[in-house]
């Protein structure tokens, strides 16, 4: 793809997820992998009550390595959000939060440096 975001790199890939999800249940049936490594991803997200999120790294061999967006404060209703998360090479994640089952709306984008 050609587009470029506010200078920084090429819209390599774009991911949209709708749909209602239980408590500490991962949002995308297969984990999430960028195209080139390492990548930046940007991640948006909105959920329609308060409640935690955090994302789960995968090297391959080990799924818990949890990284707590939002400081692990609470993100509020109905507010968007945005994270950057640099996935390194072998890498791949999944998202999960821990309030109530849910309709989450996320949005990833993968932005890749000019070569």
């Amino acid at each position: 793809m050609a587009n470029i975001i506010n200078g920084v790199g090429t819209l390599q890939k774009a991911t949209l997820k709708i749909s209602s999800k239980a408590v500490d249940t991962d949002w995308f049936a297969v984990n999430i992998k960028p195209t080139r490594f390492p990548a930046l991803h940007r991640i948006y997200m909105a959920c329609p009550t308060e409640t935690k999120v955090n994302l789960l790294l995968d090297d391959g061999a080990n799924t818990n390595l949890v990284l707590l967006l939002n400081n692990d404060a609470v993100l509020k209703a109905t507010g968007l959000y945005a994270f950057d998360v640099v996935v390194p090479e072998g890498y791949s994640y999944n998202i999960q939060h821990k309030t109530a089952t849910q309709s989450v709306s996320c949005w990833i984008v993968e932005i890749v440096g000019e070569n």
